[in-house]
Protein backbone atom coordinates (compact mmCIF):
# COMPACT_ATOMS: atom_id res chain seq x y z
CA UNK A 1 0.00 0.00 0.00
CA UNK A 2 1.49 3.75 -0.59
CA UNK A 3 2.47 5.05 2.25
CA UNK A 4 0.74 8.20 0.74
CA UNK A 5 -1.92 9.00 -2.08
CA UNK A 6 -0.22 9.36 -5.44
CA UNK A 7 1.12 12.71 -6.37
CA UNK A 8 -1.67 14.71 -8.83
CA UNK A 9 1.25 14.82 -12.10
CA UNK A 10 1.82 11.18 -11.56
CA UNK A 11 -1.61 10.60 -11.09
CA UNK A 12 -2.46 12.74 -14.67
CA UNK A 13 0.61 10.79 -16.02
CA UNK A 14 -1.10 6.92 -15.10
CA UNK A 15 -4.41 8.38 -16.42
CA UNK A 16 -3.07 9.51 -19.35
CA UNK A 17 -1.35 6.11 -20.50
CA UNK A 18 -5.04 4.61 -19.55
CA UNK A 19 -6.09 7.21 -22.38
CA UNK A 20 -8.01 10.12 -20.39
CA UNK A 21 -7.74 13.13 -22.20
CA UNK A 22 -9.12 16.84 -21.77
CA UNK A 23 -7.92 16.24 -17.91
CA UNK A 24 -8.59 18.74 -15.32
CA UNK A 25 -7.41 18.61 -11.91
CA UNK A 26 -9.70 20.22 -9.39
CA UNK A 27 -8.08 22.19 -6.19
CA UNK A 28 -7.23 19.96 -3.24
CA UNK A 29 -6.62 20.14 0.01
CA UNK A 30 -3.55 18.04 2.12
CA UNK A 31 -5.11 14.95 3.27
CA UNK A 32 -7.64 14.54 0.62
CA UNK A 33 -7.32 12.24 -2.38
CA UNK A 34 -6.24 13.41 -5.36
CA UNK A 35 -8.79 13.13 -8.50
CA UNK A 36 -8.31 14.20 -12.05
CA UNK A 37 -11.74 14.45 -13.96
CA UNK A 38 -11.08 14.32 -18.14
CA UNK A 39 -12.89 12.08 -20.77
CA UNK A 40 -12.54 8.45 -21.15
CA UNK A 41 -14.05 6.22 -23.79
CA UNK A 42 -16.58 9.42 -24.79
CA UNK A 43 -17.73 9.58 -21.19
CA UNK A 44 -16.68 12.12 -18.72
CA UNK A 45 -15.33 10.04 -15.88
CA UNK A 46 -13.14 10.57 -12.07
CA UNK A 47 -9.99 8.98 -12.02
CA UNK A 48 -7.85 8.31 -8.46
CA UNK A 49 -5.80 6.21 -7.02
CA UNK A 50 -6.86 4.11 -4.20
CA UNK A 51 -4.34 2.52 -1.87
CA UNK A 52 -5.07 -1.40 -0.66
CA UNK A 53 -3.31 -2.98 1.27
CA UNK A 54 -1.06 -5.02 -0.85
CA UNK A 55 -1.42 -3.03 -4.02
CA UNK A 56 -2.85 0.20 -5.75
CA UNK A 57 -5.93 0.48 -7.70
CA UNK A 58 -6.77 2.87 -10.46
CA UNK A 59 -10.26 3.87 -10.23
CA UNK A 60 -12.58 5.70 -12.73
CA UNK A 61 -15.79 6.49 -12.05
CA UNK A 62 -18.48 8.05 -14.51
CA UNK A 63 -22.02 8.73 -14.46
CA UNK A 64 -24.40 5.06 -15.06
CA UNK A 65 -26.84 7.59 -16.87
CA UNK A 66 -24.63 8.36 -19.07
CA UNK A 67 -23.64 4.86 -19.68
CA UNK A 68 -26.91 3.59 -20.27
CA UNK A 69 -27.58 6.62 -23.01
CA UNK A 70 -24.78 5.17 -24.64
CA UNK A 71 -26.17 1.70 -25.25
CA UNK A 72 -29.75 2.65 -26.31
CA UNK A 73 -30.61 1.07 -29.46
CA UNK A 74 -27.40 -1.10 -29.23
CA UNK A 75 -27.36 -3.92 -31.51
CA UNK A 76 -26.22 -7.71 -30.59
CA UNK A 77 -22.91 -8.17 -31.53
CA UNK A 78 -20.10 -6.24 -30.19
CA UNK A 79 -19.62 -3.81 -33.11
CA UNK A 80 -23.17 -2.87 -32.98
CA UNK A 81 -23.02 -1.82 -29.17
CA UNK A 82 -23.54 1.70 -28.29
CA UNK A 83 -21.04 1.74 -25.57
CA UNK A 84 -18.08 0.33 -28.10
CA UNK A 85 -15.88 3.47 -27.68
CA UNK A 86 -16.26 2.49 -23.54
CA UNK A 87 -14.96 -0.98 -24.56
CA UNK A 88 -11.94 -0.05 -27.10
CA UNK A 89 -10.68 2.61 -24.33
CA UNK A 90 -11.16 -0.75 -21.62
CA UNK A 91 -9.59 -2.72 -23.82
CA UNK A 92 -6.42 -0.19 -24.74
CA UNK A 93 -5.94 0.59 -20.84
CA UNK A 94 -5.30 -2.82 -20.47
CA UNK A 95 -3.01 -3.74 -23.13
CA UNK A 96 -1.04 -0.42 -21.91
CA UNK A 97 -1.25 -0.82 -18.35
CA UNK A 98 -1.04 -4.84 -18.21
CA UNK A 99 -3.06 -4.42 -15.02
CA UNK A 100 -3.13 -8.08 -12.94
CA UNK A 101 -7.25 -8.01 -12.80
CA UNK A 102 -9.38 -5.37 -14.11
CA UNK A 103 -13.10 -5.06 -13.98
CA UNK A 104 -15.62 -2.70 -15.80
CA UNK A 105 -18.94 -2.40 -13.37
CA UNK A 106 -21.97 -0.82 -14.71
CA UNK A 107 -23.22 -0.37 -11.42
CA UNK A 108 -23.17 3.15 -9.01
CA UNK A 109 -21.98 2.07 -6.43
CA UNK A 110 -22.77 4.00 -3.04
CA UNK A 111 -19.48 3.61 -1.75
CA UNK A 112 -17.30 2.80 -5.25
CA UNK A 113 -14.40 2.03 -3.23
CA UNK A 114 -16.37 -1.29 -1.86
CA UNK A 115 -16.12 -3.56 -5.02
CA UNK A 116 -12.46 -2.79 -5.65
CA UNK A 117 -11.40 -3.04 -2.09
CA UNK A 118 -14.02 -6.63 -1.32
CA UNK A 119 -11.78 -8.07 -4.56
CA UNK A 120 -8.49 -7.74 -3.31
CA UNK A 121 -7.96 -11.08 -1.27
CA UNK A 122 -9.40 -12.99 -4.44
CA UNK A 123 -6.98 -10.87 -6.83
CA UNK A 124 -4.24 -11.95 -4.63
CA UNK A 125 -5.04 -15.90 -4.57
CA UNK A 126 -6.19 -15.80 -8.15
CA UNK A 127 -9.65 -16.72 -7.73
CA UNK A 128 -10.30 -15.95 -10.69
CA UNK A 129 -13.77 -18.13 -10.90
CA UNK A 130 -14.87 -16.33 -8.36
CA UNK A 131 -14.36 -13.06 -9.63
CA UNK A 132 -15.87 -14.08 -12.94
CA UNK A 133 -18.79 -14.61 -11.04
CA UNK A 134 -18.84 -11.95 -9.15
CA UNK A 135 -21.36 -10.20 -11.95
CA UNK A 136 -19.63 -7.32 -13.19
CA UNK A 137 -20.24 -5.74 -16.65
CA UNK A 138 -16.50 -6.76 -17.69
CA UNK A 139 -13.40 -8.43 -15.92
CA UNK A 140 -9.78 -8.63 -17.81
CA UNK A 141 -7.29 -11.07 -16.59
CA UNK A 142 -4.12 -12.12 -17.76
CA UNK A 143 -3.20 -14.67 -20.18
CA UNK A 144 -3.05 -17.37 -17.96
CA UNK A 145 -5.75 -16.67 -15.79
CA UNK A 146 -7.76 -16.71 -18.75
CA UNK A 147 -6.57 -20.00 -19.42
CA UNK A 148 -7.35 -21.43 -15.85
CA UNK A 149 -10.62 -19.79 -15.80
CA UNK A 150 -11.84 -21.44 -18.60
CA UNK A 151 -10.51 -24.89 -17.13
CA UNK A 152 -12.68 -24.15 -14.56
CA UNK A 153 -15.59 -22.50 -15.48
CA UNK A 154 -15.81 -22.09 -19.41
CA UNK A 155 -16.92 -18.79 -20.83
CA UNK A 156 -20.66 -20.06 -22.59
CA UNK A 157 -23.01 -17.77 -22.57
CA UNK A 158 -20.44 -14.59 -22.30
CA UNK A 159 -18.98 -12.51 -24.93
CA UNK A 160 -15.11 -12.14 -24.85
CA UNK A 161 -12.48 -10.08 -26.49
CA UNK A 162 -9.37 -11.76 -26.70
CA UNK A 163 -6.08 -9.77 -25.88
CA UNK A 164 -2.16 -9.81 -27.14
CA UNK A 165 -2.38 -10.18 -23.01
CA UNK A 166 -5.31 -11.16 -21.86
CA UNK A 167 -9.22 -11.32 -22.25
CA UNK A 168 -12.13 -9.48 -21.27
CA UNK A 169 -14.98 -11.17 -20.02
CA UNK A 170 -18.49 -9.52 -20.46
CA UNK A 171 -21.20 -10.68 -18.08
CA UNK A 172 -23.75 -11.94 -20.46
CA UNK A 173 -23.61 -11.85 -24.35
CA UNK A 174 -25.66 -9.92 -26.63
CA UNK A 175 -27.59 -7.13 -25.83
CA UNK A 176 -27.23 -7.84 -22.32
CA UNK A 177 -23.37 -8.37 -22.69
CA UNK A 178 -23.37 -6.02 -19.65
Amino acid sequence: MSERPLAPAALERLISRAGVTEQETPSWSEGDRPTVLGRWGGIDCESHVLPLRYYDALVMTFREDEFHAMREGSGESLAEDGALSLISSFRDACLVLSPVFAFFSTYAWPDFSWPVINQEEDVLNGNVARLAREGFGALFFTAGDAADLDRVDPFTGRDTLSLGNGLILFRGTGRDRW
